[in-house]
C-alpha cells in the first residue's frame, strides 16, 4: 500500500542519510579534512561494510533474500506509479534545490581558495550539497536499486557537453541519466529478448 511504501522509502532515506554522515565523518579525520580522495575512500569503506552487513541480515531471512538480491542488481521491473509517488516529494525537493543553488555549487567546485575569495561559506554549502545528494540518490536507489554507474558516467558527459556550470549540468544530467537507464533496461529485451537487470547492463556499458 502507499502508506507502507512511504514508510519503507522514508527508512531508506534515513539509511542513506546515515551512511552519508558516517562517510563524511570518516573522511574528515586528519589535518586536511574531507578531501575528494578521502571522501571517495570513505564511501567505499562504508558501502562495503553496509553491503556485507545487509548480506549477513538477509542470510537470516531466507524468504527475503531472492527479492533483495534482485534489487541490489538494480532493476526497473515491477516498479509502479505507487513506488514513484512515495519518493516523489524527496526527489522534487532535491532537484529543485540543486537547480536553484547551481551557482553556489559551481563556485564550490572551483576549489577552496577561489570559493573563499568569492565570500562563500564552504562548510554550509558542502552540507547543503550532501543533503541534496541524500535526497536524490537515496530516493532513486530506494526505487531502482544501486545504479551507481549512472552517477559515474552521466554527469561527466554532461560537463563535456555543456561546460562546468551546475545550473546547466543538473538538468542535462537529469535527462541523460533517465535516458541511459531506460536504454539499459530496454536493450536486452530488444536485442536478446531477455530481461536483464539494469545494473548488470550498466556495468557492461
Amino acid at each position: 500500500s502507499t502508506p507502507t511504501n512511504r514508510f519503507v522509502y522514508t527508512l531508506a532515506g534515513g539509511g542513506a542519510a546515515s551512511a552519508a554522515v558516517l562517510g563524511y565523518a570518516l573522511s574528515a579525520q586528519g589535518t586536511r579534512g574531507a578531501t575528494p580522495l578521502k571522501l571517495g575512500l570513505a564511501g567505499v569503506v562504508v558501502g562495503t561494510f553496509l553491503a556485507t552487513a545487509s548480506l549477513a541480515l538477509l542470510s537470516l531471512v531466507n524468504q527475503a533474500f531472492d527479492a533483495v538480491r534482485f534489487w541490489t542488481a538494480g532493476s526497473l521491473k515491477g516498479r509502479d506509479l505507487g513506488a514513484l509517488l512515495a519518493v516523489m516529494p524527496y526527489l522534487v525537493l532535491g532537484l529543485a534545490a540543486a537547480l536553484v543553488l547551481g551557482a553556489q555549487f559551481t563556485a564550490l567546485s572551483f576549489g577552496s581558495e577561489t570559493a573563499r575569495s568569492l565570500g562563500q561559506d564552504q562548510g554550509r554549502w558542502r552540507i547543503a550539497a550532501a543533503l541534496i545528494v541524500v535526497l536524490l540518490a537515496g530516493g532513486s536507489v530506494a526505487i531502482a536499486g544501486p545504479l551507481g554507474f549512472i552517477g559515474l558516467i552521466v554527469p561527466h558527459m554532461a560537463r563535456l557537453v555543456v561546460g562546468g556550470s551546475y545550473s546547466r549540468i543538473v538538468p542535462v544530467a537529469l535527462l541523460g541519466g533517465a535516458a541511459l537507464a531506460l536504454a539499459a533496461d530496454t536493450a536486452p529485451r530488444a536485442i536478446w529478448n531477455n530481461d536483464i537487470p539494469v545494473g548488470i547492463t550498466m556495468a557492461v556499458l
